[in-house]
């Protein structure tokens, strides 16, 4: 009989506690937030030209943007710092852009505030340099089949870089959505013919089926100019890309 009393009053004890609870103290996504803190965000942006070097000059007037409910937006002074006050603590997208410059943009950056946070950025100039006598051929080169896409660019001094972006669809384009493969190469200083040569199996691996038709675009784009994830498509966005070529056919081997 006293064994079944204790456990009575545990019993009730219990529930009293459970109630109570639920009634004063909501837990998880249903209580109160706390407070939202507020900070500064601040960096320096860091500008190059089309052969990788750091322009020392001119660093202002590149546009910051912070995408949240009031769309801040400020420009770089000569140096090219900027700095964004009493930012509140939240996930932005940033965007980085100036007239003659790849956009670049930052997805989901998570700012904590509280404090000074410092966020560096690199833009890159957009090529002036022009690829022309562009051609594509279906080849082997030692034991390897594969494309061969190949052109000549003016004789330089400096090393240029270009990308080749490739498709199964004559809509290949470096947009995120239009290609399935992309690759860089570098033109040698001094030279002036240039060329890439893309195995079968780096082809096929991209998604582009032997026998099936690809489709290739090529551009200049400044050496080192800086990437971002597209969101949307998972896919790599380059920054600073020159005017294409013509896009050209060849069947996958």
């Amino acid at each position: 009989m006293k064994k079944i009393f204790t456990i009575l009053t545990l019993s009730i004890i219990l529930a009293f506690t459970i109630s109570s609870c639920s009634k004063n103290g909501a837990t998880g996504a249903t209580g109160p937030a706390g407070p939202l803190s507020t900070g500064i965000l601040t960096g320096f942006v860091t500008a190059y030209d089309q052969y990788g070097f750091k322009l020392l000059n001119n660093l202002g007037g590149v546009t910051v943007h912070v995408s949240d409910s009031t769309n801040d937006s400020t420009l770089t002074n000569s140096t090219g710092a900027y700095t964004f006050s009493n930012l509140k603590t939240g996930v932005y997208t940033l965007t980085y852009s100036a007239p003659g410059f790849g956009t670049v943009v930052a997805n989901d950056y998570s700012f904590l505030g509280g404090g000074t946070i410092i966020r560096n950025q690199s833009i890159s100039i957009i090529p002036s340099f022009s690829l022309f006598n562009t051609n594509i051929i279906d080849t082997t080169v030692a034991t390897d089949n594969g494309v061969l896409i190949r052109g000549i660019d003016t004789v330089n001094g400096v090393a240029r870089t270009y990308i080749v972006f490739g498709n199964t669809s004559s809509t290949v384009s470096s947009a995120p959505g239009n290609y399935v493969y992309a690759n860089t190469a570098t033109i040698k200083a001094g030279a002036g013919a240039w060329g890439l040569f893309m195995t079968s199996q780096e082809l096929i691996d991209a998604g582009m089926a032997a026998g099936s038709t690809g489709y290739f675009v090529v551009y200049p784009i400044s050496t080192g100019a800086p990437t971002y994830l597209d969101l949307t498509t998972g896919k790599t966005v380059y920054t600073a890309l020159g005017s294409p070529s013509a896009a050209f056919s060849v069947t996958i081997p």
